[in-house]
């Protein structure tokens, strides 16, 4: 790629293309330029992993974090980084592998705590906590839960909010403990109606 710009115009490509869903466009035009600059751009490179795992394939999703991940070490690119480790976590959650899923949300909470980045920290805690639920402890999925709160109220993330007390909702009736699964339950709706959006009320 021939200078800052061009990037630039092209990651507002890429992004547009994202935003309106078509993932597979990205892809063929990510097709058009030599594989040695998509995986050495930390940006670009996290676009193409992004955009096979929305198309559900997996293992290229996770061949691109990985360049995404190199890329931003080799570079300093520290938040690039954490959100590469995001992916890789997403990815092995998408593919049912629990255990590692965990050690990359885990390495990315350590990162989040170290950059101070309350939203990344909160999103860590909120998925150990369903990681943990999905392996049949709702105890400590309730105690990532509780440290997820906390981080999306430091965040000023009120869908985040929802959707954990929504998580703990769950967690307390898994465990007969109903009167507080109703009230977790009556919060999500209330921030989900503050957030105003229909799907998150549902």
């Amino acid at each position: 790629m021939s200078s800052l710009a061009d990037e630039s115009a092209l990651l507002r490509e890429l992004d547009a293309l994202a935003a309106a869903g078509r993932y597979q466009e990205l892809l063929e035009r990510l097709a058009g330029l030599p594989a040695a600059t998509v995986a050495g751009r930390t940006p670009i490179a996290l676009r193409a992993a992004e955009a096979h795992g929305r198309l559900g394939a997996y293992a290229e999703a996770e061949r691109w974090a990985a360049a995404a991940l190199e890329s931003a070490r080799a570079r300093g690119e520290q938040h690039a980084e954490l959100r590469a480790r995001n992916y890789q976590a997403a990815i092995a959650l998408n593919r049912g592998n629990l255990d590692e899923a965990e050690q990359h949300f885990a390495a990315a909470l350590e990162m989040a705590r170290t950059l101070r980045d309350p939203a990344a920290e909160a999103r860590c805690f909120n998925t150990l906590g369903i990681i943990a639920f999905l392996r049949g402890n709702p105890k400590a999925a309730l105690a990532s839960y509780q440290p997820a709160l906390a981080a999306y109220q430091r965040a000023g993330l009120l869908r985040g909010l929802a959707e954990t007390h929504h998580n703990i909702g769950i967690s307390r009736r898994h465990l007969g403990d109903f009167r507080h699964a109703l009230e977790a339950a009556e919060q999500a709706v209330r921030l989900g109606r503050q957030v105003n959006d229909d799907s998150l009320v549902g």
